[in-house]
């Protein structure tokens, strides 16, 4: 049967200014445009990843790593996989970061390739709209936190609290390192049981993300990776600078990093 003279579809209306607005809040996290209306401000754009055939073959690369033994080959391969899908993802839009750069809409560019990302400073707030698009997967501001004053309220906190919840008899020399400092917390979380079953954690690495690090304090530097056998350090690939622009080894300038590491 043929219909003829059938009234039209009738379609909604796309608002191309309320569509962009749309797209503007759905990528751009609200406190990057309260605070950009205001001043440049240093945020973090993250891109959705490029359909790129060498991204490609990274992806399709982790199958075969997650095959491999444990060891310095597998780590060399997942970094190289890791590193070349963030680094192409970021390269396949540098160019508009790039324009935004040259007319001084941002002041500078940093690589965050791990998250297929950018950090820009000084981004105004024209900029961050401009960045809006299908590439982008979210934009959010680069907070920086601040350490609070801490009031030292004992000479020795964790001596002290020991002492006071009786969790564990302390050492009579706690700095021998052939005893086992009885701390509060380490009896808390159980550590005796372990080691009863002969588990003392010889060969982890203990990672932290704080204020840093003082490596070669008299208490960590036997323990830090980095330090080799004959005295000498390392710090490549034992070390992310997340404290420092420019610094090319641990610091921790508050001190509450190197607390919370212990020995």
């Amino acid at each position: 049967m043929t219909v003829t003279n059938a009234p039209a579809a009738k379609l909604p209306l796309i608002n191309s200014a309320a569509a962009a607005e749309y797209q503007l809040r759905r990528e751009v996290a609200p406190r990057v445009l309260e605070a950009a209306a205001k001043a440049p401000v240093d945020a973090i754009v993250f891109f959705k990843r490029s359909d790129l055939p060498g991204i490609r073959t990274a992806v399709s690369s982790f199958r075969t790593i997650e095959q491999m033994p444990l060891g310095a080959a597998r780590k060399t391969a997942a970094y190289n996989a890791i590193s070349s899908i963030g680094n192409a993802t970021i390269d396949a839009n540098m160019p508009a970061i790039k324009g935004l750069l040259d007319s001084g809409q941002i002041t500078s560019v940093d690589r965050l390739w791990s998250q297929s990302a950018v950090r820009v400073q000084g981004a105004s707030l024209e900029a961050i709209k401009s960045l809006v698009g299908p590439n982008v997967k979210r934009i959010v501001l680069n907070d920086i936190i601040s350490v609070p004053d801490m009031p030292n309220t004992f000479a020795d906190p964790i001596r002290g609290a020991a002492a006071v919840t009786a969790a564990g008899a302390p050492e009579t020399h706690p700095e021998d390192p052939n005893k086992f400092y009885m701390d509060w917390g380490t009896a808390k979380m159980g550590a005796p049981a372990a080691w009863a079953q002969g588990i003392t954690g010889a060969g982890v690495v203990v990672g932290s993300i704080d204020t840093g690090v003082i490596s070669d304090h008299s208490g960590l530097k036997g323990q830090y990776r980095g330090t080799n056998a004959d005295g000498t350090v390392t710090h490549d690939y034992n070390m992310p600078n997340l404290v420092e622009k420019g610094a090319t080894a641990p610091i921790d300038d508050v001190g509450q990093g190197t607390h919370t590491l212990g020995r």
